[in-house]
């Protein structure tokens, strides 16, 4: 079942792709949003040894594709929840910029992710209240 997503989706950015180019607004295309939450407000959704058995090589082939036809875009990853421990894997497969940062959830502390990924990957969302600053 998962191919069959997987195989759906590149045929829909192989569309979406194939229409900017045909009215000249690839170029202005500078990121594509993916949505796949893998966390709860604790853990993960499912066991992280399934996760990047079964879901992230899934989406490094998505990833790699749709930058194969567009290698100037950044790559946008929605996922809720307390997937800290998945970002390396997500990095890996191609993410640049992670929304939203579910701050309340287990293991994301923002000026943690800041400091252990803030040189990689652009953090989307999430905000502080003054109180938590």
């Amino acid at each position: 079942m998962l191919d069959i997503v997987l195989e759906d989706k590149i045929r829909y950015w192989d569309a979406v792709i194939d229409w900017a180019v045909e009215t000249g607004h690839s170029d202005k295309i500078r990121v594509i949003s993916e949505c796949d939450d893998l966390g709860s407000q604790s853990t993960t959704i499912l066991d992280p040894i399934l996760l990047r058995q079964m879901v992230i090589p899934r989406l490094k082939i998505l990833f790699s594709h749709i930058r194969k036809r567009l290698p100037h875009i950044k790559i946008f990853m929605h996922s809720c929840g307390a997937i800290r421990n998945l970002i390396p894997d997500l990095i890996d497969a191609g993410m640049d910029i992670l929304n939203p940062v579910q701050f309340t959830a287990a293991g994301m502390d923002l000026k943690e992710l800041k400091k252990d990924f803030g040189d990689t990957i652009t953090f989307w969302g999430g905000e502080l209240t003054p109180s938590q600053l």
